[in-house]
């Protein structure tokens, strides 16, 4: 699975049938997966379910805090990195995602663009878990 959510991250907004197939499955082997937890807090992140690429940012914040924990065994799934690495993941498809549509440009997620580059993600995201 580490395999194809390497797969998924390297071209996030891809649409054929072999590829939307592929997602499909990694998102319902993590959501029954006994051994895997995923957490989610949103609140980092500006979501609206009515932008088009929305879900494909979402599904790319799980699928790095996914590839986290399978590439570190053990690790909580609680653990502020966990997060970390997932927002780190959703900002860079959301950079993918403005090469193909300049217009989907967002104050809220060029900032959090802006603080992974600076590796300034963690106090953010640190933030949303004491709520």
């Amino acid at each position: 699975m580490l395999a194809v959510i390497k797969e998924i991250e390297a071209e996030p907004f891809r649409v054929d049938d072999a590829f939307m197939a592929k997602r499909r499955a990694l998102t319902d082997w993590l959501t029954k997966s006994p051994d895997l937890e995923i957490l989610l807090c949103l609140e980092p992140l500006s979501l609206d379910k009515e932008r088009p690429y929305d879900s494909s940012l979402f599904a790319q914040m799980m699928f790095g805090q996914a590839a986290y924990l399978l590439e570190h065994p053990g690790t909580p799934p609680g653990d502020e990195t966990v997060f970390v690495n997932g927002v780190a993941s959703a900002v860079r498809a959301y950079r993918k995602l403005l090469a193909l549509h300049p217009e989907e440009r967002r104050a809220e997620w060029d900032q959090l663009d802006t603080a992974e580059r600076q590796h300034g993600l963690a106090p953010r995201v640190k933030a949303c878990l004491k709520r």
